[in-house]
């Protein structure tokens, strides 16, 4: 089970504001949110009060379970299913509401363990739709797909969810030692697209797996 503190940021990150916002919503500075959210400090009672005023969920932080959700079973996770559909193909405006979480996925820990590449930590992990066919047969449209959003920068090769120019992708990333960046299609009838620093680019999360939702 993730600690209170990573359960923290789990909310922090899921609030589709910066960390200095949430942290002055809170009437904290961005130092003592970050302490916060690396568990060397426990919040205050005036801090969680504040969290509870806006409508967060106190009771996950401090204890795991969801208000008024069923409890998670041992060896199990929630991971949030998010509104955004990211383009394997030729942009999707970023100015969609894409970070509203529109369900909760409940995900066998083991699994997560057999079949996602590396990720930076579990509460990182969200669900997100591609749509496209310009990463086939990597991805298919219309994917649900598995990103960690703890990743911001590019450290090695790998397909990426990410803002260019704002627009929303989902590509294989590749950096160049002249700083250039390869935007790169599995599908060969793609072609590389090279980025400079003419582009606006940001790194939303590291695409590190697929998943299949079930329909009854």
């Amino acid at each position: 089970m993730l600690q209170p503190y990573e359960r923290l940021k789990e909310i922090v990150e899921g609030a589709g504001i910066t960390q200095k916002d949430f942290a002055q919503m809170m009437g904290v500075s961005v130092a003592t949110q970050r302490n916060y959210e690396k568990g060397t400090r426990s919040p205050d009672f005036e801090y969680l009060t504040r969290m509870h005023e806006a409508g967060y969920d106190v009771n996950y932080i401090l204890t795991g379970k969801k208000s008024g959700e069923e409890p998670v079973p041992d060896g199990f996770m929630v991971v949030p299913r998010l509104a955004a559909t990211a383009s394997m193909g030729g942009g999707i405006s970023a100015d969609i509401r894409h970070n509203d979480v529109i369900e909760r996925v409940t995900i066998s820990i083991d699994w997560i363990g057999k079949n996602l590449s590396a990720f930076s930590n579990r509460a990182n992990l969200h669900i997100i739709t591609g749509r496209g066919d310009s990463m086939s047969d990597t991805f298919e449209d219309g994917d649900t797909l598995i990103v960690d959003v703890g990743v911001h920068e590019i450290a090695s090769e790998g397909i990426y969810a990410f803002n260019l120019d704002d627009e929303l992708y989902i590509k294989r990333l590749q950096r160049h030692p002249d700083g250039k960046v390869a935007m790169i299609s599995d599908n060969p009838r793609y072609k590389t697209i090279m980025l400079d620093s003419r582009n606006s680019l940001y790194i939303i999360g590291k695409i590190v797996g697929k998943y299949q939702l079930r329909k009854l």
